[in-house]
């Protein structure tokens, strides 16, 4: 049986969204416990930071702006983050993005 270039086309689309997806939720269970303090609800600890749906609309926020923040390049508190975190903790703040 001869398949569908298009069906698989999408059907790989559907499967790399959905674990998009699952990355960004994974992504926002770190950032609820580990970076809350300072980017979470507003109040006293909030003026620190930035909330991640605002640091998601900035224009110079992509993938490779992340992934230097997280390994240091920009100062910001000791924190702890495993590889796969700091990739689900992208993929949230990718996922907060508007359409431009």
């Amino acid at each position: 049986m001869k398949s569908d270039p298009m069906i698989v086309i999408i059907c790989l689309s559907l499967l790399t969204f959905g674990a998009g997806r699952a990355m960004a939720q994974a992504g926002k269970r770190v950032t609820e416990l580990k970076c809350s303090e300072c980017h979470g609800a507003p109040g006293p600890q909030h003026d620190i930071a930035p909330g991640f749906s605002q640091i998601a609309q900035y224009p110079e926020v992509n993938r490779q702006f992340l992934e230097s923040f997280l390994a240091g390049v920009i100062q910001m508190p000791t924190y702890r983050l495993s590889s796969d975190e700091k990739t689900e903790v992208i993929d949230y703040i990718l996922s907060l993005r508007s359409n431009r």
